[in-house]
């Protein structure tokens, strides 16, 4: 696992992270941002709901990091070479549960970097630890989400470019609707791990915060569950007819060819 984790948050990974961080700070419009003002989303006043073009912008940006990392090491992973790495597992499944959970360790990586340099310049000093314990919860949680279904749309298509097209559809084209349509809020998850609007804060809430959480954890779960599935069909079934192939070829060149080729094919 460890291994894996080393893998994924390689120097590109841990360079964007970096970059993002100090790229929110710097043109955060109110000074320093606390964690609140970094990770929060977009913030609504009162119940006016209008099209907040700078704050989709952040938070788009704010959200991609993990995500990035996350397609970015499984494209490597599941690239030619995927097969001879299966072998050192119990079977594919066990493979991907790892990989998986190499994906879950940026994500929560990547929010450890944001309480780090927002404590380091002493934003954080008003907040409270059960306010950051929240947004350990629902933020994580929801770059969780967005990471496990942009692999998922990658595993199922095998082009690089469906997980960035799912990314901007949930966190840009939701949020814009959740932001403009007072009525489909409650339904957008782009808005779901925005604390700025969530319950937690009681300001103009979107729905309930353990409703919007429960959904989506059942988005990681099914989510995972598909790129297992995936994973067996694209990677498994290949391998073995890699296999078959070897022997086969193997077993052809033997001098006792004839009579192995009888055994191997009854």
């Amino acid at each position: 696992m460890w291994k894996m984790i080393g893998r994924i948050l390689d120097f590109r990974a841990v360079a964007l992270y970096l970059l993002t961080i100090l790229i929110l700070i710097f043109t955060n419009q109110s000074g320093a941002p606390s964690l609140t003002d970094l990770l929060g989303g977009v913030p609504r006043s009162g119940s006016v709901y209008s099209l907040d073009v700078y704050g989709m912008i952040k938070w788009c940006v704010c959200v991609f990091p993990p995500v990035a990392a996350s397609v970015l090491f499984m494209l490597q992973e599941t690239g030619i070479f995927s097969g001879y790495t299966v072998i050192r597992y119990k079977n594919v499944k066990m493979w991907m549960i790892t990989r998986l959970g190499a994906v879950i360790a940026a994500n929560m990586f990547y929010f450890i970097l944001c309480v780090i340099f927002t404590t380091v310049t002493g934003s954080n000093a008003h907040l409270a630890m059960t306010a950051i314990a929240h947004i350990a919860l629902i933020f994580q949680i929801h770059t969780t989400m967005l990471s496990f279904l942009s692999v998922s749309a990658l595993m199922i298509t095998r082009k690089p470019a469906i997980p960035l097209i799912v990314f901007f559809i949930i966190t840009g084209v939701t949020v814009m609707l959740g932001t403009t349509v007072p009525t489909l809020s409650k339904y957008m998850i782009g808005l779901y791990g925005m604390v700025c609007i969530s319950n937690i804060y009681g300001t103009d809430t979107q729905g309930d915060v353990i409703i919007s959480t429960s959904v989506m954890l059942l988005l990681v779960f099914s989510a995972a569950l598909i790129t297992i599935r995936q994973v067996k069909v694209k990677i498994q079934l290949p391998f073995r007819v890699q296999i078959r192939r070897i022997s086969w070829s193997l077993l052809s060149k033997s001098s006792t060819s004839v009579n192995l080729l009888k055994v191997v094919k009854y």
